[in-house]
């Protein structure tokens, strides 16, 4: 019996049309993502694991092919096995079925097997769609490598099918159980939101377990097997099946199955199934009555009310008013509902413990704007999924409870219908809305927190939020309008959605044709809403005017009747109907025209934009234009004096001043050349010397100007400026801090400054673009060998260090500051002036800042030490002046005097997550530190506000008294000696425990980022300025693990070294050369290796031990370890070959879970070796390299647990 059912239900689907529409639209998706990911776009750049991981790489087929069969697959599953015997029930034919000899067995694995079956065949789909894509001839061939077939097969079998048995396990499950289409699509929702469950917790080190555990489709147990894979390793290596993701597919498989035999067990051959309700029971129903039983009344004819008729538009409002009323009160008494909205305050308040810990897993204060950004972020897909569904449900329920032919026949027009539908879809979207605020205020108050913004919740979530989902909510229903079928409608509109949020601005490049995009809303604490409401409201009311284009036709063409064509629905419509649908339409194409025509004139014409390929056409024709001046010898900047003028409101700068240039180059310059940025205009520029200007090149800002007079070596001249930095209009884009903002203007001279010569700065660096724009190779930096580069440094080409003079005015309630020391202060024409001088020589890179600020004054050992805040944020003030102190001390007696006489921080808007330090000020991010909440009293907690004043602070020294040259590792000189710097200082403030965390931290950001390397991965000692994870992340720990090897005295005097030679010299710069020579002067031969292995060459360990216990002799304990040691050497692409090893490496012994008994060093060679270490007290676990420095591909086999034999001494 079972193999007939299996037959049958095989044969049955293989005839129905819909399986092979499933199958289709699978491989559709497939081709074309493929397609996007192969390069076939020129004007689309998609990198899904790194830039340097081919499109059919094992990783990327895996991931593309679950990913696609995980989510739209899901439907499918749901589709056809959820329904595998709910059908039997909606057509009828259960009754007949039961009657038959046919046993639960046979009849469930039956439906289920043949189901699975059909199901795995339309899940090849993907498979085929990325064959076909990647040996098309529209890919490109440097992203797609040889065919290899076994990837697919096991990306099938491992990922595809286990999801697959999962999803059909649970749903048709389900299915059993409540016997209710309902109940099974929300049990995929349920399982959609796990999967959000599991996702939340991915930012942690703490929890990446958890996640991977958490989440049914493994892709965060993926995540976690291949983070420390090596672009080699992604490129050829495939998923096994060990680890925590066998862990992981063992779990769900064993759920799935606990599931399905629940449901096995509750299936009973009758034709009820049981109901979830929370209704009480009526007192009919105790008592065996039937309360819906038949019950003759007597009643008189002529008493009855006459029904009177009317069809006025008052009527029609009334009417509409009560089926509003109805389709509201019916979702609030859906029991699943209920059951959703406690589902999802659940998920918010579970996602709610990583709320704020972006950051080294320390938490921020719960601040409304974070709490509702984060919760509106993760709870959005929860509203997206239920409005999709519930939109199906809201215009089907009639047709599935056969009342459409009643309510059909009634005298009402369409438009009540489709309003009343709906209102009843609004209302629950709102309610779901209201939930993120309700759960975000109870969070806040349960985290001590009270100051709730109830306004900025309502602005943020039914201002801006909730726009968006009633527009979707729009498209929804005409698209279940016009279907004959809701699952189609559902597939519809999940594909698009799909396509609009992943692939529309990829392909069509504008928000004007991505649905419900926008140029972008962010909120500051300093700033509010700022500049972007505006532009937020003129394309809300552009979508708008197009959801109501598909709300008028929704109407018209509203389903009445048995027949569906659209043709019948046109011709059943009356001529009053048509002529209003079509004035409403006309009304709302006009606003749609005129808004589309008003946001293209702001983003086209007063702003400048261009897709990443016209952007990357526009740098590569700089390139190809005035490449050939680069070596032009040009005059260097000596001093600078200016004016700048920051008009917050109107949100435009004007700026004017001169420069003092030399000729620095030993020959004769005859003209020079001028680069202005972009979108500046310039009111004038003069020459002391006179020049006439040969060339204008307005598309790229490049000037030339010939010279009457050639400046001889040593002469110098002066320039005059006076430019404009102007707001238009709105752009495509939120362009955050390029220009001035009402509160909180922070920009830097380079954004609106005249410069001198090429800046190759503007070139196209990445080379796989630059292939597609007819350019060759570039190396990513100038070679540490290019002696002619060193008489230019790192960070500013056209000048050297400067004098500086600067006078910056704001509006009467607004404090500028630029460095330097304030000179004066005064308002004149309404205007507030500050002017500040330098009283040393400085980097030509200097920032202006204007904001309406409170001010924090300390003074520490002769320098002023001043925070420039918001008022509000004073949560941390202590911190960075704690930071500051300690920092100050630190490096001026361990590497020379402090050059300045004061240190300021300055916060900015949280456009930008950073910090930065100029000449004694240091602006910084509302969004790293001034809100973070430490608790002191948690090992687990980073002071990472303190950590990034030291690091800032760190860079008066490195970076604004010695600068590298403009070659390879000159960014190592200044981020990875500050890195150091801050390190050492944090460790001196909370102890080494807290270092091992964030060293830990810092090595799973390096590994995981090596795998993502754009173009090779380079030693630290030729570091470019991108590779951000080596100049940190691995920089940070090798300073620290020299500084632990051979010794924090040694360092620092090979740095005071450093800085003797080299600070604030002329050129030639420094180079890491230079520098390493410095810590090789002050490293014992034993040591000379670490110098090597840490900077000239990339090395990873894969250290391990295999091994260990300990047992009682006499009065010790002494612990037998077996350490299996593995040193590797690595590529630029990846590569790693083992290497011959004999270090020194670090083994402890602790006597609980954080303290240590003895720490022993040991040299040791590649291979197994076993070692003794006694201990007067009873040990409790051994670990390898207990102070995290050396970089370890795997740190959690680094430690062992103990079993101790206490018996030993008895004998």
């Amino acid at each position: 019996m079972f193999s007939t059912i299996f037959s049958f239900e095989v044969k049955r689907l293989l005839k129905t049309f819909s399986t092979y529409i499933y199958f289709t639209i699978l491989f559709a998706v497939a081709f074309f993502i493929a397609l996007i990911i192969g390069g076939a776009f020129k004007s689309a750049n998609v990198n899904m694991a790194g830039e340097k991981i081919l499109a059919n790489s094992p990783l990327l087929i895996d991931g593309l092919f679950a990913q696609i069969d995980g989510w739209i697959g899901a439907i499918i599953v749901v589709a056809v096995i959820g329904n595998a015997v709910l059908k039997d029930f909606r057509y009828n034919t259960h009754n007949i079925i039961f009657s038959t000899p046919v046993n639960k067995f046979s009849y469930l694995f039956g439906r289920f097997s043949g189901a699975a079956f059909v199901c795995m065949l339309i899940l090849t789909g993907p498979a085929f769609g990325m064959m076909l894509a990647y040996v098309s001839p529209w890919v490109s061939a440097d992203k797609v490598g040889v065919f290899h077939l076994m990837p697919y097969v096991q990306a099938y079998l491992q990922s595809v099918v286990p999801n697959l048995l999962l999803q059909g396990a649970i749903f048709f499950a389900v299915s059993l159980i409540a016997r209710d289409i309902f109940i099974i699509w929300l049990s995929l929702i349920i399982y959609w939101v796990t999967i959000g469950f599991a996702s939340a917790f991915v930012g942690s080190l703490q929890y990446e377990t958890l996640a991977a555990m958490l989440d049914p489709m493994g892709d965060q147990a993926k995540e976690i097997v291949t983070k420390h894979w090596s672009t080699y390793d992604k490129n050829n290596l495939s998923y096994q099946l060990t680890g925590v993701l066998l862990w992981n597919r063992l779990l769900w498989l064993s759920i799935s199955a606990l599931v399905f035999v629940a449901g096995y067990l509750s299936f009973s051959f009758s034709s009820s199934a049981r109901r979830i309700s929370f209704r009480k029971t009526s007192v009919s129903e105790k008592s065996g009555t039937n309360p819906n039983a038949f019950v003759k009344i007597s009643f008189d004819q002529d008493k009855l009310p006459q029904a009177s008729r009317s069809f006025t538009a008052a009527t029609n409002l009334k009417t509409l008013w009560g089926l509003a009323v109805n389709e509201c009160r019916t979702i609030l008494r859906n029991v699943y509902f209920r059951i959703i909205i406690l589902f999802g305050m659940l998920f918010l308040f579970i996602v709610s413990f990583q709320l704020g810990k972006a950051i080294y897993d320390t938490a921020t204060y719960p601040v409304t704007y974070q709490v509702v950004e984060y919760f509106g972020g993760t709870f959005s897909l929860f509203i997206v999924i239920l409005t999709i569904f519930f939109s199906g449900e809201i215009v089907w329920r009639n047709r599935e409870n056969r009342m459409d032919n009643i309510l059909d026949a009634l005298p009402v027009p369409n438009w009540v219908f489709y309003v009343s539908k709906m209102s009843g879809l609004i209302f629950m979207q709102c309610i779901l809305v209201a939930l993120i605020m309700v759960c975000g205020i109870i969070v806040q108050l349960f985290r001590g927190y009270f100051n709730f913004e109830i306004f900025l919740y309502i602005k943020y979530l039914f201002g801006f939020r909730i726009i968006s989902f009633w527009i979707l909510a729009i498209l929804c229903v005409f698209v279940q309008t016009l279907v004959r079928n809701k699952y189609i409608g559902y597939f519809i509109v999940v594909l698009f959605y799909v396509w609009n949020t992943f692939f529309a601005s990829t392909v069509l490049k504008h928000n004007l044709f991505v649905l419900n995009s926008s140029a972008g809303v962010a909120y500051s604490d300093m700033n509010g809403f700022g500049h972007t409401v505006f532009p937020y409201i003129v394309f809300k009311i552009y979508w708008g005017a197009f959801g109501l284009i598909l709300a008028a036709l929704s109407s018209l063409l509203w389903a009445r009747g048995t027949e569906a064509t659209i043709s019948w629905r046109l011709s059943q419509a009356s001529a009053g109907a048509k002529k209003r649908s079509m004035a409403l339409i006309a009304a709302a194409v006009i606003i749609f025209i005129g808004c589309g025509s008003f946001i293209y004139y702001n983003t086209n014409v007063l702003n400048k934009h261009m897709s990443g390929y016209d952007q990357g056409e526009l740098q590569a024709n700089f390139e190809k234009n005035y490449k050939k001046f680069e070596l032009s010898a040009q005059p260097k900047i000596t001093d600078v004096v200016v004016k700048v003028d920051i008009f917050p409101m109107e949100r435009n700068l004007h700026a004017s001043g001169t420069y003092v240039l030399q000729n620095k180059t030993g020959k004769t310059i005859d003209s020079l050349h001028l680069l202005i940025p972009d979108e500046i205009k310039v009111n004038s520029l003069s020459f002391s010397k006179g020049a006439q200007m040969v060339m204008n090149d307005t598309t790229f800002g490049y000037r030339i100007y010939k010279l009457p007079q050639p400046m001889a070596a040593g002469d110098t001249m002066t320039i005059a400026f006076n430019v404009d930095k102007n707001s238009h209009g709105f752009p495509h884009d939120f362009t955050g801090l390029s220009s001035p903002v009402y509160n909180g203007t922070f920009m830097n001279n380079s954004s609106f400054m005249p410069s001198i010569g090429y800046n190759n700065a503007y070139e196209l660096s990445d080379n796989t673009e630059r292939k597609k724009h007819g350019l060759g190779y570039r190396a990513t930096e100038n070679a540490i060998t290019d002696t002619t580069q060193y008489n230019t440094n790192g960070f500013t080409k056209d000048a050297d260090f400067i004098t500086f003079d600067a006078t910056v005015s704001t509006v009467p309630d607004q404090i500028a500051i630029a460095p330097g020391y304030l000179q004066k202060e005064w308002s004149e024409n309404g205007r507030r002036y500050f002017h500040y001088k330098m009283d040393s020589k400085i980097m030509n890179f200097y920032s202006f800042l204007s904001a309406r600020y409170e001010v924090k004054k300390e003074v520490y050992n002769g320098v002023n030490l001043e925070i420039y805040y918001h008022r509000g944020h004073e949560y941390n003030l202590q911190r960075m002046i704690n930071g500051m102190k300690k920092s100050l001390a630190y490096y001026t007696a361990s590497f020379s005097p402090y050059q300045h006489k004061q240190v300021r921080i300055l916060e900015f808007p949280r456009y930008g997550t950073f910090a930065q330090s100029f000449p004694n000020t240091i602006p910084f991010s509302e969004g790293i530190g001034f809100i973070v909440n430490v608790d002191d009293s948690s090992k687990e907690d980073l002071d990472y506000t303190f950590y990034v004043t030291a690091h800032e602070v760190a860079h008066q020294w490195f970076a604004h008294q010695v600068v590298g040259a403009n070659v390879e590792g000159s960014n190592m000189l200044s981020e990875t000696l500050a890195q150091y710097g801050a390190i050492t200082v944090m460790e001196k403030q909370y102890g080494e425990e807290r270092i091992k965390k964030f060293l830990h931290i810092e090595m799973d950001k390096y590994l995981t980022a090596r795998s993502n390397e754009a173009e090779k991965e380079k030693t630290l000692s030729l570091v470019d300025g991108g590779q951000q994870y080596i100049l940190y992340q691995k920089g940070g720990i090798i300073m620290t693990s020299l500084r632990k090897y051979i010794g924090e005295d040694s360092i620092n005097k090979g740095l005071k070294m450093f800085l003797d030679k080299y600070a604030f010299k002329a050129p030639p710069y420094p180079t890491t050369l230079d520098f390493l020579a410095c810590m090789r002067a002050v490293t014992p031969d034993s040591m000379q290796y670490m110098i090597t292995d840490g900077f000239q060459k990339i090395i990873i360990y894969d250290n391990k031990i295999t091994e260990a216990s300990a047992a009682k002799n006499g009065d010790q304990y002494v612990t037998s370890v077996t350490v299996d040691i593995k040193k590797l050497s690595g590529a630029g692409d990846g590569k790693e070959t083992p290497i011959s090893c004999n270090d020194y490496i670090d083994i402890a012994v602790y006597k609980d879970k954080s303290t240590i008994l003895t720490t022993t060093r040991y040299k040791l060679k590649n291979g197994t070796t076993k070692l003794s270490i006694p201990t007067s007290v009873k040990p409790y676990k051994v670990v390898l390299d207990p102070q995290v420095l050396l970089i370890d591909k795997k740190t959690d086999d680094n430690e062992k647990r103990l079993d101790v034999n206490d018996k030993v001494a008895k004998k």
